[in-house]
């Protein structure tokens, strides 16, 4: 047992400020990058939404834990207020937060290159909002150290056990903040690799247009003795199109690797509940 003392106004003080905290968590939400766009490769628009769904639910988690310090905050502060000495022993109570072709030739040439599509402002504003949030989970940290700060001279067994829980927080808040970072830079990269592929395969589409005007615009007679170099032509264009298309699968499987790793601020429990479900 350890003497305990405090200044039931300061608790109080803590209290609201992370009930204000609480508040506050729906802004953190993600909403732009939650809403259902063209990614320009599955895997990364499977890994995204993954990504957004775990993270509003790490926001959930952390807005559990400040209502709940708060309501404890509160209940200590009003019964110390109630006591007659400010100096007893300390009290049990513990702080315990919820957790967290047909014929060769006889098809338009650009239709053997189908365009790559990707909604590239949604991506850019998905990838901004991310880095936005990163901010504000970073001064959602420095609000919470300044909340904490209040509680004055409070000392005492409940002090020790709200710091170690707080404490746990914080490192939670601040890997929550590196993930979203991660998360943010890794799209930020994917974004500028599928505006390259979509311009280089739009100019090999452009190519096969004008080769297929050319044989378009050639006497029916002399078509057959162009077949071989108008082959080689299009099997150039094969390569570079196959070879664009390459870049961007291995940079779309690696961006949605960067994000589901981004995922490590996943709270446990919600690493239990999708591991078994």
């Amino acid at each position: 047992m350890s003497d305990f003392q405090m200044n039931p106004a300061d608790v109080q003080e803590a209290s609201v400020l992370m009930s204000r905290l609480a508040d506050r968590m729906s802004d953190l939400e993600l909403t732009k990058s939650d809403d259902s766009f063209d990614c320009g490769d599955t895997a990364v628009q499977e890994a995204l939404a993954y990504f957004v769904s775990m993270y509003n639910k790490r926001g959930q988690t952390t807005r559990t834990w400040l209502n709940g310090c708060s309501d404890s905050l509160h209940a200590t502060a009003q019964a110390s207020a109630d006591t007659p000495t400010m100096k007893r022993q300390s009290s049990s109570r513990h702080f315990e937060p919820s957790c967290r072709n047909e014929g060769i030739m006889a098809t338009r040439f650009s239709q053997r290159f189908p365009a790559v599509t990707g909604d590239l402002g949604a991506i850019w504003s998905s990838q901004n909002e991310i880095r936005n949030r990163r901010r504000d989970i970073r001064d959602l940290g420095a609000s919470l150290t300044e909340a904490i700060s209040t509680c004055g001279d409070w000392t005492g067994l409940a002090r020790e056990a709200f710091n170690d829980s707080a404490r746990a927080e914080q490192k939670e808040i601040s890997i929550w903040e590196d993930g979203c970072l991660q998360a943010a830079d890794a799209l930020k990269s994917y974004y500028f690799t599928l505006e390259w592929v979509i311009s280089s395969v739009n100019n090999i589409r452009a190519q096969a247009d004008d080769l297929w005007e050319q044989y378009q615009a050639m006497p029916p007679e002399t078509r057959s003795s162009q077949h071989a170099e108008l082959e080689g032509e299009l099997a150039y264009l094969q390569k570079s199109y196959d070879d664009a298309k390459h870049i961007l699968s291995e940079e779309a499987l690696n961006t949605a690797a960067i994000l589901r790793e981004a995922l490590y601020f996943t709270p446990e429990d919600i690493h239990k509940e999708t591991s078994h479900g």
